[in-house]
Order: structure tokens, then C-alpha cells, then sequence
């Protein structure tokens, strides 16, 4: 039987959908939830970097999500921190801005991101959609463009769905680069109250330059845990 999209948006109670990092369906209200995330770098170089999300629901359509904290473990670094408000206008279609700090070029800058999320789903199949575009106080007139999609294959609906995020980046600079991610993947959720989601994520990242830079290419794997309790 199929839900409505609007029974599917209230029992998600997650801030992000079934992929690696696009932001989705509404975190419930009254609800908070938790999601650290593990990304490895293997080439060219390896390395070692964190990230918590949190997200809390204050009404049906509205919740407030963010990073508390994005760091470097191997090296060490700082990446940032930031909030961001989201509104939900109906059949998925969600507002949000996005304000905090981020280390940019190795130098702390505020920035700000309007954002457009959106998250649908049809039996077996389901699409999350985002937006954004990053403003830093630093670099004011480079400004960094992002799409996201991510496909998602549900094999056992509640438990278990294959995926593959698509996220080109286009940064405003004299080098005009464009970065190209393809994260395939998988999600498995176990328990209910509180449930367990992990995925497994095996990003391919190329960058394209106009000018005198060279291509580059890597490749790393990510892990994330989320979960969510009703206050």
C-alpha cells in the first residue's frame, strides 16, 4: 500500500535521506537527531576527517539542523561549524539557509548558504534533491555552487536500499573549477526505538580546471551512523 508523501516526510524523523550527505525529509517534531559521519581519503593522498550532525524538529514543518562540529583526525584541522534553519512548504519542496564559520584556503571565514532541499518516493524507488549556493565573507566573489541527487533502489524497504549521489560543485574563481562527485553506496536501518542506520559510501571525485591547473582525481570511503530520539 503507499503512503502519502506527507505520512513519508513525518515518519522519516531524520534530517537526511537514505544517501551519503543530501539533506531530505523533515526531522521529526520534537525529535533530535544524531549522525557522525567517517571520511578516509585513499588517493592520492590518505587522510582522516569527522563530522556530527544533529538536527532537532521544533514544529512539523519546521526543524533546525547543522554540523557541530567538521575536523581533520589525520592530519588535524578544524573544517567548521554551522546552523541552518529549514521550512517546509509542502510536497517536499524545503527553504533552508545555512549560517556558521569554515576554514577556507586555511583561513577561518563566515559564509552563509541559502539552500533548496526536496525528497519524494514511490514504492521501491525514492529521490532526494538539493541546492545551495555557499557565500564567504573571505571570498565574497567566489562563490561556490552545489547540485546534489541521489537515486535510491529500496531491496528491502525498510532495511536495506543501494543508492548513487551525484554532486557537481562549480566555484566562481580566476581557475573556474568544477568538481564532480559519485558516491555509489548502501544504507541498512535495524531497530526501531531508537533505530540504527548505517552507510557505506565509496565517493569518486574529479576536478576540472579552466586555466593552467591540471585535472585531479581521488577516491575515498565514507561511513555514517544515524539515529533520533523523541523528546
Amino acid at each position: 500500500m503507499k503512503r502519502s508523501l506527507i505520512a513519508i516526510l513525518s515518519a522519516a524523523s531524520m534530517c537526511m535521506p537514505y544517501s551519503l550527505s543530501l539533506y531530505g525529509p523533515m526531522t521529526a517534531e520534537r525529535t533530535i537527531a544524531v549522525s557522525p559521519a567517517f571520511s578516509v581519503p585513499l588517493y592520492p593522498s590518505v587522510t582522516v576527517a569527522c563530522s556530527v550532525r544533529a538536527g532537532f524538529g521544533i514544529l512539523g514543518n519546521f526543524d533546525i539542523v547543522g554540523d557541530i562540529v567538521s575536523a581533520g583526525l589525520y592530519p588535524a584541522y578544524y573544517g567548521g561549524s554551522w546552523v541552518m534553519p529549514r521550512l517546509h512548504f509542502g510536497g517536499g519542496h524545503i527553504a533552508a539557509l545555512g549560517v556558521g564559520v569554515r576554514t577556507v584556503s586555511g583561513a577561518r571565514s563566515f559564509y552563509c548558504s541559502p539552500q533548496y532541499h526536496w525528497y519524494g518516493e514511490s514504492g521501491m524507488l525514492a529521490l532526494g534533491v538539493n541546492v545551495s549556493v555557499d557565500l564567504y565573507a573571505l571570498q565574497i566573489q567566489n562563490p561556490v555552487f552545489t547540485a546534489g541527487i541521489a537515486p535510491e533502489f529500496r531491496m528491502i524497504r525498510s532495511n536495506f536500499h543501494f543508492f548513487i549521489e551525484v554532486t557537481p560543485v562549480y566555484t566562481l574563481s580566476p581557475s573556474n573549477s568544477v568538481t564532480l562527485s559519485m558516491a555509489p553506496g548502501i544504507w541498512i536501518s535495524v531497530g526501531e526505538k531508537p533505530f540504527h542506520r548505517f552507510v557505506v559510501s565509496f565517493p569518486i571525485n574529479r576536478v576540472e580546471t579552466i586555466g593552467t591547473l591540471p585535472s585531479a582525481i581521488g577516491y575515498e570511503i565514507r561511513f555514517r551512523y544515524a539515529t533520533a530520539f523523541a523528546l
